[in-house]
């Protein structure tokens, strides 16, 4: 059952609904919108610089394509034309011309490439076979580096620049780290050259992260426009790949930041597109440490709103007991009222005009309803002196009821049978109306007083009608209104049936359809015309007229069942008239 809630506890649950929650949700809403405009800025400053460390990278890759252009493009004395004579001279075992050439070509490769702390190899690969290398020679031979996709790719594309990565196993004994290589075929279908490689080690990426102390970074990559990692100071030494929902945004957007998480934990990443060949510098920032930077100021707004609160919850609270006083006090003098003490004392002074009037109000009404109680005691007692007087000049039906068990016991003793029968039909009948007083009965017990009323009615027409009961045996058992069916066949009979010269007859159906309980009294009487019918379907409507038997039961099933169960009438002059009863069959009831 539902408990009310005291009038403090609603005070208490306002305050909070209003007040608290309210000021809990701006505090968080306001320190979110700080703690992203904080960040927001962050980001923005981290974004520039990123731009501006991409180039610086931008212009060491420039050194090394201007480096490969150069190369590929033969100028410094025909470098193509002294690789081939390079290569013809080692196949043809000339030794000391090779080593002269060798030392040629040496010396126009270090005049071009500027950058020899970062430098590892330069190689020429020879269409049949073989390489020549300036630095560094290739540890395991050039069969590796010929399998890779990056040289087919490049081979597919020439004099395009292709950049790439490389095990460091590959040119050296170190292992367990990569170098860039980059590549281009040479146009050039005279030269023996198949392709130009430029090996640099992380040397080449040390502007990179020598220049990332100029804004804020939890680490570094720098990736192709693949995706593929060039170098990395981040997540797994095995990252091989930018993570493909970034590399998405940052194709999208070319440059610009996004929140992003990874191995579980959250980062701003800040990226910068490279121009010279479509790399990507990318910055990542621990979005915690950032927000952390904003806890002083979460802390003051914390202390600020707990003191706020505290200051509001005294004065709601000394607010909320002037008003719960009063009302405590006067539900108690309403509690003592409900019991029947109406000489409860109420205070009627708390300082305040409403709760003043209020309880003065109350303890007038108190005396007004003592006064009312008295009167109404002492006419209650003059009314019942009046009824019992009233009673003892009524007939008591007990006295009829054994009456007539005497007219039926000398009826049998001077064996007159239907004297005898009738008087037990009646007595029946005044039984089930002084003895039962529940507005339900079983429709087995319904047809059994109807069949004792019909043999007196019979008796009394000196049988001029017969009557013919067709009840369904499923329905003995149900429950139905009492009393109904009575009053109808009354009419029937009186208005009916009685006129017939002894071939009237009465039909009596019941049966169970659609889960209703249907009755129907069928007589072949004269009939109703539909000017009469009408007539009488619209006093009974109106309840007027002498149909009162009709209109006692139509308004019966009315007030228990509703409109939809009104009882249908229907009537051909001279022919039948035909009464429908439509009840609801009742699972259980209460009297």
């Amino acid at each position: 059952m539902f408990r009310r809630k005291s009038v403090f506890l609603t005070l208490l649950i306002t305050f909070i609904a209003i007040l608290v929650i309210p000021i809990i949700a701006i505090f968080l809403i306001a320190n979110e919108m700080y703690t992203r405009s904080l960040i927001d800025n962050v980001s923005q400053k981290a974004q520039q610089n990123t731009e501006q460390i991409a180039l610086y990278l931008d212009d060491s890759l420039q050194d090394v394509y201007s480096s490969l252009v150069a190369v590929e493009s033969s100028n410094y004395g025909e470098i193509l034309t002294e690789a081939d004579e390079i290569n013809m001279l080692k196949n043809q075992g000339k030794s000391v011309e090779h080593k002269q050439k060798v030392e040629e070509i040496n010396k126009k490769i270090s005049r071009i490439v500027s950058y020899p702390e970062k430098l590892i190899s330069v190689v020429f690969y020879f269409k049949n076979g073989g390489y020549h290398h300036y630095a560094n020679d290739l540890t395991n031979g050039d069969a590796l580096i010929r399998a890779t996709s990056w040289y087919k790719f490049s081979l597919l594309n020439p004099s395009s620049i292709v950049p790439s990565r490389i095990p460091s196993e590959a040119v050296s004994d170190i292992k367990g780290r990569f170098y860039t290589v980059f590549s281009v075929s040479p146009n050039n279908p005279d030269s023996n050259v198949e392709m130009i490689s430029i090996i640099v080690n992380e040397d080449f990426f040390k502007v990179v992260y020598e220049k990332s102390h100029q804004t804020k970074t939890d680490g570094l990559i720098v990736a192709d426009y693949n995706g593929n990692v060039m170098t990395s100071n981040m997540f797994k030494e095995s990252l091989a790949a930018v993570p493909q929902a970034l590399f998405r945004d940052i194709v999208r957007m070319k440059t610009g930041y996004v929140v992003r998480e990874y191995d579980n934990t959250r980062y701003i990443v800040t990226f910068s597109t490279i121009s010279t060949n479509d790399w990507i510098l990318i910055n990542f920032m621990d979005y915690m440490s950032l927000a952390g930077e904003n806890t002083h100021v979460f802390i003051f707004l914390i202390v600020g709103l707990t003191l706020l609160l505290i200051a509001y919850a005294f004065f709601a609270y000394k607010f909320a007991f002037d008003i719960i006083r009063p009302v405590n006090a006067l539900n108690g003098a309403m509690n003592e009222l409900v019991k029947g003490n109406f000489d409860t004392v109420l205070r009627t002074e708390w300082g305040s005009s409403e709760f003043d009037n209020l309880t003065s109000s109350f303890v007038s009404m108190a005396k007004q309803i003592k006064t009312l109680i008295r009167e109404i005691d002492v006419k209650e007692k003059t009314k019942r002196r009046l009824e019992i007087k009233a009673l003892q000049y009524q007939i008591n039906p007990h006295f009829v009821k054994n009456t007539l068990n005497s007219i039926r016991l000398l009826a049998m003793i001077s064996q007159m049978d239907n004297i005898s029968k009738m008087s037990q039909g009646l007595s029946n009948i005044i039984s089930s109306s002084i003895e039962d007083d529940s507005i339900h009965t079983m429709v087995g017990r319904e047809i059994s007083l109807l069949e004792d009323y019909v043999y007196i009615m019979q008796i009394r027409y000196r049988d001029v009608f017969k009557v013919n009961f067709n009840i369904s045996p499923e329905m003995i058992e149900r429950k139905m209104l009492k009393n109904i069916l009575q009053p109808i066949v009354e009419n029937s009979i009186f208005h009916g049936v009685s006129s017939r010269k002894g071939d009237g007859e009465l039909q009596i159906t019941g049966f169970i359809q659609d889960n209703s309980l249907v009755f129907e009294i069928l007589d072949n009487g004269k009939g109703i015309p539909d000017d009469k019918l009408a007539e009488i379907l619209n006093q009974v409507d109106n309840g007027t007229g002498k149909s009162i038997g009709l209109f006692n039961v139509m308004e019966r099933i009315r007030l228990n069942y509703g409109e939809n169960y009104k009882p249908t009438i229907e009537s051909v002059p001279d022919r039948y008239t035909k009464i429908t009863i439509k009840l609801p069959m009742l699972e259980s009831f209460d009297e």
